[in-house]
């Protein structure tokens, strides 16, 4: 099997692929990919994960400028469409105002492209997503960016298709309180399974995604590497992860109120 890239229901990150691959041929690849990179502790028939980067020291220079850009998708019932209009704004983390860069989603390809400034150090960046008919989405990468990235994969829904995910998942989240997604991944930005996702303030429930994405009873990430935690309170929240003896930095994210509307996503690496 191959590695699987992160995809779902919400929203999604696709690692660096080769050089000659597009941002548009990454997003179907990781619309379609049914492989698995596999925990320590529970084996599957793919690679194991990837954990070189524990305990690695982090890269301390980045080129003055880098790249960022990807692809934004929409998600219409099973199908993942190209939207283009999509405003995608760069902000420093912890900086909610001053927006660093920006950039729209191309109309039939749904690529995106922008530059940021670094100072010559890694820098610590999310994404603000808004279009018309969707849901604000708010992306934290998995590490600050020291290395251009420009196969993203964002998939954004309208507020109809979150109703639908609210009836598979048997939940409705609260309107006043933060919808939060997070993706569990390894050294190499694969999706991680049998992963524990936690929070502080505790979310008031978690739903690990099947495979498919769509909401299961598992007790920890499946192959989809995906956890759905309802009814945050907003502002700053701690995510924490665990994969059997791997315990994951933790992460703190802002986390926003749905009804803005907007919800946010979180890309966890160790």
């Amino acid at each position: 099997m191959r590695p699987s890239h992160a995809t779902f229901v919400i929203t999604a990150l696709a690692a660096c692929s080769s050089p000659a691959a597009t941002p548009l041929d990454a997003a179907r690849d990781a619309a379609t990919d049914a492989a698995t990179a596999a925990a320590p502790d529970a084996p599957h028939d793919g690679p194991t994960a990837d954990w070189s980067c524990v305990g690695a020291a982090a890269p301390t220079t980045a080129p003055a400028q880098l790249a960022l850009g990807g692809v934004i998708l929409e998600r219409r019932l099973v199908d993942l469409v190209p939207r283009g209009g999509v405003v995608n704004d760069v902000f420093a983390a912890g900086d909610e105002t001053t927006v660093l860069a920006t950039t729209t989603s191309a109309t039939g390809s749904g690529a995106f492209t922008t530059t940021i400034t670094t100072g010559g150090v890694p820098r610590d960046v999310y994404l603000r997503h808004r279009g018309t008919d969707l849901i604000d989405a708010y992306s934290y990468l998995p590490r600050p960016l020291a290395t251009d990235l420009t196969n993203a994969v964002i998939v954004t829904l309208s507020s109809a298709q979150f109703s639908l995910f609210e009836a598979l998942a048997g939940r409705t989240q609260d309107p006043a309180r933060g919808f939060l997604v997070a993706i569990v991944l390894d050294c190499q930005l694969r999706v991680v399974p049998g992963a524990q996702v936690t929070t502080s303030p505790p979310a008031t429930a978690t739903i690990y995604a099947a495979a498919d994405s769509t909401p299961s009873d598992a007790s920890a990430t499946t192959d989809a590497g995906i956890a759905y935690l309802f009814d945050l309170p907003i502002g700053a929240v701690v995510v924490n992860v665990q994969v059997g003896a791997v315990t994951y930095p933790a992460r703190t994210i802002a986390v926003r109120r749905f009804d803005a509307p907007a919800f946010t996503a979180v890309y966890l690496a160790p």
